[in-house]
């Protein structure tokens, strides 16, 4: 379980890029003073931003260099400019049992739709193992995170999806801007890979009530999904099917990644 993954830092897609860059010219790994000294940026920006883009999948976890994703965003979304990108580092953020405060907050809290302040949401995380943690840092990591979470969906990279508002009374889940459909393939596949592994098909109530899922992460009700995997299965990209009383989702493609270059390469 992972309290902190941000430790404060913001939320930056314009470093990202910055990083996408060199890492993508460099053709492979690339250690992190090499990073700092190419990006002229303090250790600890360059530091917890790599942290950022590993759990939002564009990075390899303390190998600085690119995923397969990361690769696609490099070369068909440099800027990271794209609502199909954020959308699926959103998802990589907020599925990931592991990011305590960013899953929580995304699986049990925003869905409620219930306005949530800073002070409110640090008193949620009353079942953090504190043994885990010294007992005189728990407070400031959570403040820390929570201000991070909160500022990424209101300030700064992800925004543009306007998943989260700021209010006078706290932060507020509300009607964000749409998944692209591949995207939202992607998405099952990455859902079905890492919660599902083996799995021939998905049920539809899986797919938008279940934690973890891409309806629920999304923010997506059961109308919307069904809408979706419509589209999806006009197209081909997916395959609807009903037994035993059950409406199911069978998965065409091989990977996520393949679905994301289909969205990149549609110009949707």
């Amino acid at each position: 379980m992972k309290l902190q993954l941000s430790k404060g830092f913001p939320y930056d897609t314009a470093v990202m890029s910055r990083i996408l860059s060199v890492l993508i010219g460099m053709h492979g790994t690339c250690s992190q003073e090499q990073l700092i000294d190419r990006l002229g940026l303090p250790y600890g920006i360059v530091s917890n931003t790599l942290a950022l883009m590993a759990a939002s999948g564009l990075t390899v976890h303390r190998a600085n260099r690119l995923t397969t994703l990361g690769e696609l965003v490099a070369r068909h979304d440099p800027f990271m400019e794209k609502t199909g990108t954020l959308w699926v580092c959103h998802y990589q953020l907020g599925s990931q049992p592991d990011l305590v405060v960013w899953n929580t907050l995304v699986n049990q809290v925003l869905p409620e739709r219930m306005p949530i302040t800073l002070e409110a949401a640090r008193h949620l995380f009353g079942f953090l193992p504190v043994a885990d943690y010294a007992p005189a840092h728990v407070n400031m990591y959570l403040r820390k995170e929570l201000r991070s979470f909160f500022a990424a969906y209101t300030e700064h990279g992800l925004a543009k999806l306007r998943y989260l508002i700021a209010t006078e009374d706290g932060f507020v889940r509300t009607d964000a801007i749409p998944v692209p459909a591949r995207v939202f393939t992607a998405m099952l596949q990455l859902y079905r890979d890492r919660h599902f592994a083996g799995a021939s098909a998905l049920t539809v109530n899986d797919i938008f009530a279940e934690e973890n899922s891409p309806g629920r992460v999304c923010g997506l009700n059961e109308p919307t999904v069904r809408i979706l995997l419509e589209q999806l299965h006009r197209s081909g990209d997916v395959h609807l099917e009903s037994r035993a009383d059950l409406d199911q989702v069978r998965l065409c493609g091989p990977n996520a990644e393949d679905f994301i270059e289909k969205y990149y390469l549609s110009g949707e």
